[in-house]
């Protein structure tokens, strides 16, 4: 079992000994990052952050995972970006699907705070399993296979997304290249390249170097609106109606 710990970062910067673990996990999560920056982009405050959140996941006293957003203004859209990386005992014992539900927790809250606000969740996906998880949960994300890019997403990944590329088949800015990759096996990149899902092949079609050296990413976008959040929060609807009946 693991355990966790949310962690407000506007008002308490983590340790040495936290940070020192998290350069652990983002070496067994990633290739070719320098582990400091890293740090540093997600977990250091900026004068934009309006939010900073984080929860860390332990076992035997050690972080195996976490998930850190950051919530960031701009005019009248505030963007929510951030991190997950989970080591391979993490993964094994579900603390992964744990970080996607803290996130919907997290955004659940500031849009109900913020009515009037117009939020975007905003993450640069490195692996197309992951992409397909993130599509799963958060249904409204662009691009996609039915939708390339709304005008008003297009406009927000050109802002939040500054320095990427635009990709050949969508025509729009949601490539981004990076200073790490995620860890594949030569088994894991043939398999994934040749998958059979329609969003992995979707997103392969889009990010084919997303396992290069140069590291590239899938820079998304979702708006949070009234359709994600009937989205995620039906599930949990239904589920309640089950336990009482």
């Amino acid at each position: 079992m693991y355990t966790f710990l949310d962690c407000d970062l506007l008002k308490h910067p983590l340790s040495n000994e936290v940070e020192n673990q998290l350069y652990d996990v983002f070496n067994d999560c990633f290739e070719n990052i320098n582990v400091s920056d890293y740090y540093k982009k997600h977990f250091s405050n900026n004068s934009k952050a309006v939010k900073h959140t984080a929860r860390l996941y332990f076992r035997d006293g050690l972080v195996i995972g976490y998930i850190v957003l950051k919530f960031q203004e701009s005019k009248n859209n505030v963007f929510i970006t951030g991190s997950v990386g989970m080591c391979s005992v993490a993964r094994g014992l579900g603390a992964a699907k744990n970080a996607i539900q803290s996130v919907f927790t997290w955004v659940l809250k500031y849009k109900i705070k913020n009515l009037f606000k117009r939020l975007y969740l905003a993450d640069t996906v490195l692996n197309p399993a992951w992409y397909k998880v993130m599509k799963k949960q958060f249904p409204t994300i662009q691009p996609n296979k039915e939708s390339y890019m709304d005008p008003c997403i297009d406009e927000v990944l050109s802002e939040v997304n500054a320095g990427g590329y635009i990709s050949e088949v969508t025509g729009t800015k949601c490539l981004l290249k990076v200073d790490r990759k995620s860890l594949y096996s030569e088994q894991d990149i043939t398999r994934l390249l040749n998958h059979k899902d329609p969003d992995i092949a979707f997103y392969c079609k889009v990010n084919p170097n997303f396992y290069k050296d140069q590291g590239s990413a899938l820079f998304i976008a979702a708006p949070v609106n009234l359709k994600l959040i009937t989205t995620l929060i039906m599930p949990h609807f239904k589920k309640n109606l089950v336990r009482k009946k």
